[in-house]
């Protein structure tokens, strides 16, 4: 994610993700108040254009290595096993948007997927942001802050 992903729609501070497989991954999704201090941070720390500095790649060059191994490391000493991955966190978003009772569509809109149905992926607009982000409140926050080591 680079800084200049990180916008103002309609006084809402937003991710604007430009970037995806697939046409439904390119969307806008509200930043949950518990973190918009942290993005405001990471934003203007940022020694690149990117929110999250690291000098570490892959061998073909790809910067988002060091951030998965990070999240590895973290899980394992949170006690969590091989079947939790990084989507494990997209899981639990979707089934807690689901037990907020927010709109399946609106789901599909917030993480990037296609519904499947005309009607909702071909003629919809979408969301407005002012529902966006009544969806994101619905997810409980966290309860404390991490600090992760990304191998800069």
């Amino acid at each position: 994610m680079k800084k200049d992903n990180v916008i103002m729609v309609d006084n809402v501070l937003s991710f604007d993700i430009t970037d995806s497989k697939t046409k439904a991954g390119i969307r806008v999704v509200p930043i949950h108040p518990a973190i918009i201090d942290l993005v405001t941070r990471l934003a203007n720390e940022s020694t690149d254009e990117y929110l999250i500095v690291t000098n570490s790649r892959s061998k073909y060059g790809i910067r988002s290595d060091p951030m998965v191994k990070a999240f590895g490391r973290l899980k394992t000493a949170q006690g969590f096993g091989p079947d939790r991955v990084f989507h494990s966190i997209r899981k639990t978003v979707i089934t807690q948007l689901v037990r907020a009772n927010v709109q399946g569509t609106l789901i599909a809109e917030l993480v990037g997927h296609e519904t499947g149905l005309v009607t909702f992926d071909v003629y919809s607009q979408g969301a407005t942001i002012s529902q966006k982000y009544d969806a994101i409140l619905k997810l409980p926050q966290l309860s404390q802050s991490l600090s992760v080591d990304y191998g800069t």
